[in-house]
């Protein structure tokens, strides 16, 4: 029942349904990292950032990524925040980098970002090392 929902005709804005396609689209480009505001500008110009969030937020509810209740990751929370350095100075120390921007740069990035990026650091030292190899034979 929308009587209550009041009426915004001069909005640019489309509150409507999301569709399938658009769901696909909103959960590929947060899986590259981008951001809300981003995923906005360049996807979704009819709809909010926090619109594009929400839906985010209600698709991965549905898929089960959001099981731990609020207490649970009050506690990882907690946690995290005790031991991050720990976690991250091993990173940052073979990189060259400060632990804290690591944490950021990953953090930003998000897990798919960070897992598509060492795919390809992966191929490219495959490459380079049987260019190396085939320099080495060849002499």
């Amino acid at each position: 029942d929308n009587t209550n929902m009041p009426e915004y005709p001069q909005s640019a804005y489309n509150y409507g349904t999301w569709t399938a396609e658009e769901d696909k689209t909103l959960l590929n480009a947060r899986g590259q990292g981008h951001h809300w505001a981003q995923i906005q500008r360049t996807h979704f110009p009819s709809k909010t950032p926090n619109a594009c969030r929400k839906r985010y937020e209600r698709l991965m509810e549905r898929r089960g990524i959001y099981d731990l209740d609020r207490e649970k990751l009050e506690k990882v929370a907690h946690e995290y925040m005790g031991m991050r350095k720990e976690i991250w100075a091993n990173l940052a120390a073979r990189v060259g980098e400060k632990w804290n921007v690591v944490e950021a740069q990953c953090m930003s990035s998000g897990l798919r970002t960070i897992q598509m990026n060492a795919r390809s650091h992966a191929r490219r030292q495959r490459h380079e090392s049987r260019v190396s190899q085939r320099a080495a034979t060849a002499q």
